[in-house]
């Protein structure tokens, strides 16, 4: 098989990136360049964006047919996922019948959607994940995560002989740390030793190595760990894995001699943690770093993929070639190399839509740095007040972490209470997810929201469906950068005519970033931005994408962080703000009004 280059584009939301990738490669697919298609995502709601284009592409006459994988843990029919025949009735029998499904799936559907899959597993009484996965050698087009291509432990191993494929990456800049994840293995000493005295007679064998491995933990802590904690190597710890092997070893014993109900279900899941940890010491190379952390009793360590380049370029080398796009693939060579394409062929598009329709602002008198914060408060509280009451409708407003923005919210909600003798009539104090405020004749002004910490998927929808058509009242939505709400979703039109940002989007401070900046220092790049600023700046130009979507959209953006006036914050912003307004909080309302009265 011939490969060819890849490619980096960087184009903005909107201009139709999905379209502009899938039918080219679908097209070169019926020539011959290529069997299948991966379009891969990182999240839920680029799938269904996937979906409606290969439904497009299908009603105008494509002869395609197309599969959605849907993660285990979400298709699964039980209550608890325990994949065995003798706990699972889908399970049980599952091969026996599975080729009737299949064989029935592709010759009456060609867009085969999750819900088709579960419908056709509970007619033949078969598991719907793995129903899934055997339509997908039959697909053109298969949607899915990032994992069913890129991760060693649960990667299509059906393609394993014939990787003739495209490969179409959504949103691409999430595949780094996503990546680094995949690539990166740990083990804790509290699992093992919860095993091990959980852990009954009839494993001596076992039990034994579960000593040795605790051991090895505990040698670890006494010998190696410094005072604060922390032991950072760049040799693989060999006598670890020799221990993981024995124990892996043991466990595969003891599972041939009656099935998987032999083993406990913690031994198990430390099976399985073993494995996968053996697994990413194969690949330990430069790429890597070991860190152990102590706490207490527990002590873990890690093996570290601080840089995934070389991974990723070993998955795209074996493929007929692949698409990197995102509308924030930039700065485009910081992500170029980090996705593996250090000789291929990069590309950045500018916006297509008008620059009037947006109103870009960024405060100079506002510090959001660490020190500088519980001072910023009354003017993040001014700058949004003054945004928000120039004109009705729903604003987002996006921090750098959860404790910052629940320290704002409180904030705005004292501060606004206290505009009125009438407390019980400005805020309804009592509500810790939402408050409303009111005018000085107890009339309702806005309502202010704040995303919770770890949202149902009901609890996302309902926090989107407030964003309707022509309000008769604002919203004021606090969210957190990189979080679920900064990329991904669509609000056109007047659903949303406002996005504040606050700070420039850092990662917090911790010893993985640390090692990543330390890494790249070393291979003279700047470490700093590698960690840091490159990662922030992508996760405020996403929050920002969040507003104008289409030709018709109208809004204003406010950025609030003194850093993004200095020269290297402008030089990583898209072109769209060369020409933004640099303002006082006290100037916000004047240039708001004066947008929307012009619009």
């Amino acid at each position: 098989m011939q490969q060819t280059n890849n490619l980096y584009v960087s184009a903005p939301t909107g201009i139709g990136k999905t379209m502009s990738t899938l039918f080219p490669a679908l097209k070169a697919m019926g020539e011959g360049h290529g069997s299948k298609i991966f379009y891969l995502t990182a999240k839920t709601i680029t799938r269904t964006i996937a979906e409606e284009a290969a439904v497009r592409l299908y009603e105008k006459g494509a002869k395609i047919k197309t599969i959605t994988l849907t993660a285990k843990d979400k298709i699964c029919f039980c209550d608890k996922r325990q994949c065995h025949p003798d706990y699972c009735e889908w399970a049980n029998g599952h091969y026996d019948r599975v080729d009737d499904a299949v064989y029935e799936i592709i010759n009456e559907e060609d867009l085969i959607s999750r819900s088709m899959v579960e419908d056709y597993a509970r007619k033949h009484r078969v598991c719907p994940f793995e129903l899934a996965l055997d339509l997908s050698i039959w697909a053109d087009i298969v949607i899915c995560d990032y994992n069913y291509v890129f991760d060693p432990s649960v990667g299509l191993k059906r393609f394993a002989d014939n990787r003739d494929f495209v490969l179409l990456v959504d949103e691409a800049h999430n595949l780094v740390d996503r990546a680094r994840e995949m690539y990166s293995a740990s083990l804790s000493k509290r699992q093992v030793l919860s095993v091990k005295k959980n852990l009954g007679k009839g494993y001596p064998t076992i039990s034994k190595e579960l000593t040795k491995l605790n051991e090895w933990f505990l040698d670890l802590r006494r010998e190696y760990i410094d005072e604060l904690g922390v032991y950072i190597s760049k040799e693989a710890p060999k006598t670890l894995y020799q221990i993981n092997r024995r124990l892996i070893a043991a466990c595969d014993k003891k599972l041939q001699q009656g099935g998987e109900n032999n083993l406990p279900a913690d031994l198990i899941d430390l099976y399985f943690e073993a494995y996968s940890f053996n697994r990413i010491y194969e690949l330990f190379d430069e790429h890597y770093v070991v860190y152990g952390e102590s706490s207490g009793q527990e002590v873990r360590l890690k093996l570290f993929c601080i840089d995934p380049s070389t991974a990723i370029s070993s998955i795209t080398s074996t493929c007929k070639s692949a698409i990197f796009f995102s509308a924030t693939l930039l700065p485009i060579d910081y992500y170029k190399y980090m996705l593996g394409g250090k000789e291929d062929k990069a590309i950045a598009f500018d916006s297509p839509f008008t620059e009037e329709n947006a109103l870009r602002l960024m405060t100079t008198d506002v510090s959001t740095r660490y020190r500088h914060r519980e001072g910023s408060y009354t003017k993040i509280c001014n700058a949004i007040c003054q945004l928000v009451e120039q004109k009705i409708g729903h604003y987002m407003v996006f921090f750098p972490s959860y404790k910052y923005m629940l320290e704002v919210f409180e904030h705005l909600r004292v501060m606004t209470s206290q505009r009125k003798e009438d407390s019980d009539l400005q805020s309804d104090l009592q509500n810790e997810s939402y408050f409303s405020v009111y005018d000085d004749l107890g009339r309702l002004k806005y309502e202010v929201y704040k995303q919770t910490s770890e949202m149902s998927e009901e609890q996302r929808e309902g926090f989107l469906e407030r964003f309707v058509p022509n309000p008769d009242n604002s919203t004021i939505n606090f969210c957190v950068l990189g979080g679920i709400f900064s990329e991904g979703i669509d609000l056109t039109g007047d659903r949303l005519i406002g996005v504040v940002v606050v700070g420039v989007g850092l990662p917090q401070l911790g010893l993985e970033r640390d090692l990543i900046k330390n890494h790249f220092d070393e291979q003279e790049k700047d470490g700093y931005h590698y960690a840091y600023t490159y990662p922030g700046i992508n996760k405020v130009l996403q929050a920002v994408g969040r507003l104008i979507r289409t030709e018709e959209d109208k809004g204003s953006i406010l950025l609030i962080d003194d850093r993004f006036n200095t020269p290297l914050y402008e030089s990583l912003l898209t072109p769209e703000f060369y020409h933004a307004k640099k303002v006082k909080t006290t100037e916000i309302a004047s240039y708001v009004k004066h947008f929307w009265e012009q619009s």
